[in-house]
């Protein structure tokens, strides 16, 4: 009589790739966890150093400052706390049983990566808020800090930037 066995062989090629987008975007998403405190920080009058609310600039009743773009940045950084749930935890057997374990890490690459998009933005939210704050205080600045806001203003935001109300609608690319 022959016995018969049944070898399981589970191949995770996929497995450790998808761990490391996995961890990626968890610790990616604590830097966007940080920037949304400093960006509160900014905003908030109560801890700002006598700034206007929402860094509003010269006429606080007309406009809403930067307090839609705080919204924004919060939003991103909630949604980034459902993204970063590991996709490498699940597993669901697949091809009629066949494969036994599927790795997801196809998934947890691409979620990776939109939660690094996601930190851009709320990044770029910090960068506006923190030159608005340093132009509300008449701040003169010196050295590499000086050539950075320099350099920003003269980019792609020097179409949106207004010192005195945040945003120019004249303009619009």
């Amino acid at each position: 009589m022959t016995k018969k066995v049944c070898l399981v062989v589970t191949f995770m090629e996929n497995t450790h790739a998808g761990k490391a987008a996995d961890y990626l975007a968890i610790a990616v998403h604590e830097i966007a966890s940080m920037s949304v405190m400093r960006i509160e920080r900014l905003l908030n009058h109560h801890y700002n150093k006598h700034l206007s609310k929402f860094l509003t600039g010269i006429k606080p009743g007309l406009n809403s400052g930067l307090m839609i773009a705080q919204y924004t940045a919060a939003a991103l950084v909630s949604e980034n706390k459902v993204l970063t749930h590991p996709s490498t935890v699940d597993s669901i057997s697949t091809c009629g049983g066949a494969e036994d374990h599927v790795s997801m890490g196809a998934f947890a690459a691409r979620k990776a990566l939109q939660v690094v998009e996601h930190v851009e933005y709320v990044l770029a939210i910090e960068m506006i808020a923190a030159c608005q704050a340093i132009d509300l205080r008449d701040e003169k600045l010196s050295g590499p800090l000086k050539e950075i806001y320099e350099e920003k203003l003269s980019g792609p935001l020097k179409d949106f930037y207004d010192k005195k109300t945040i945003w120019s609608f004249k303009r619009c690319p």
